[in-house]
């Protein structure tokens, strides 16, 4: 009896064993392919994605096509985001000044560049249309600009130059810099955009690359959520690419008057953690902003000015190598 009792554990052990071993090899391959999970999977990804660490766990899985196809996919669909260009009255006395506040809270220390004219924000990128990723400092310089934040989302690639593929599209001055083959993103299909038309006027939510050429768009670049639409907030509840826990942030609104705002927010900094999505939100409706859009965060936080970095970046490194950034010229 204590022999079968012993064969019996051992077989049971066995079998749990296995069952442990086959669901850790298992569960990332149903979870990133196949129709089940759809915002557990865009919140793994997303979070995977936005630390420079721990792409690999989205990497080793799926082609980066599929990663950018899952992080710009909706998990509801909003079919009026799209802002109105209508509910922005850019004044005609705008003296191209450039204000400059901090913010200081219980969790987290922000950073505000309030520029008057919003023709001088633009788009910069690194060299190879993106591809090949750049400190803030160079992508400023490289642009003829004075100051910038960091911009779209993108992923690292760990070959032998660390190289960047950066997620949706980048626009600067009218042209389309990245994608430059129809293979890498499909530009038929609408995405999270941050973009800018040639008035001068923030334009945010879900646009095809078809559509912001109607639009006159000169600059855009690709993340989200969109926070705020014509004055109200969005419902960010289920779209929080990397989730919306306490982190570092990237915004940039736009007032009624065309002001443009850019925020950073540092976090993950002894004893500061961070600001959530939420957060970012409220902030940016405090500010006066129409329309408002959430940018890369985490790593790539970085805001330049006067010739330096204001805050202190996430990391060992000084600065995070970027696909693109917001640039003030």
């Amino acid at each position: 009896m204590k022999d079968i009792m012993k064969r019996f554990k051992k077989r049971y052990v066995y079998y749990f064993c296995f069952f442990i071993i086959f669901s850790i090899i298992s569960f990332p391959m149903l979870l990133l392919h196949t129709p089940l999970f759809k915002r557990a999977r865009k919140v793994y990804v997303g979070s995977a994605v936005m630390s420079t660490s721990h792409q690999w766990l989205a990497t080793k899985f799926i082609s980066n096509n599929k990663i950018n196809n899952i992080v710009m996919e909706k998990i509801y669909e909003d079919k009026e985001l799209k802002s109105n260009e209508d509910t922005v009255k850019i004044s005609k006395t705008q003296d191209g000044t450039i204000d400059f506040l901090k913010i200081n809270n219980a969790r987290y220390n922000g950073y505000v560049m309030l520029v008057h004219n919003p023709k001088r924000v633009k788009v910069g990128y690194s060299d190879e249309g993106g591809k090949k990723g750049e400190e803030i400092s160079a992508i400023i310089k490289n642009n003829n600009a004075i100051a910038g934040i960091n911009g779209g989302g993108f992923m690292t690639n760990f070959d032998e130059e660390y190289t960047n593929t950066p997620l949706g599209i980048i626009m600067s001055e009218g042209k389309l810099i990245y994608p430059k083959a129809e293979s890498e993103i499909n530009l038929n299909d609408e995405m999270e955009i941050c973009a800018i038309n040639k008035d001068g006027i923030l334009i945010v939510g879900d646009y095809s690359y078809e559509e912001l050429v109607n639009l006159n768009v000169q600059e855009a670049v690709s993340f989200g959520p969109t926070l705020i639409k014509d004055g109200r907030a969005v419902d960010i509840r289920y779209n929080s690419i990397g989730g919306g826990g306490m982190s570092q942030r990237s915004v940039i609104g736009q007032r009624a008057d065309g002001s443009i705002i850019l925020i950073i927010i540092e976090g993950n900094l002894h004893p500061r953690a961070g600001a959530t999505i939420a957060e970012l939100q409220q902030l940016m409706l405090d500010l006066g902003a129409i329309n408002a859009i959430n940018l890369d965060g985490g790593n790539s936080v970085i805001m330049y000015k006067d010739g330096k970095v204001v805050n202190e970046p996430k990391g060992s490194q000084s600065s995070r190598n970027l696909s693109s950034g917001i640039i003030v010229k």
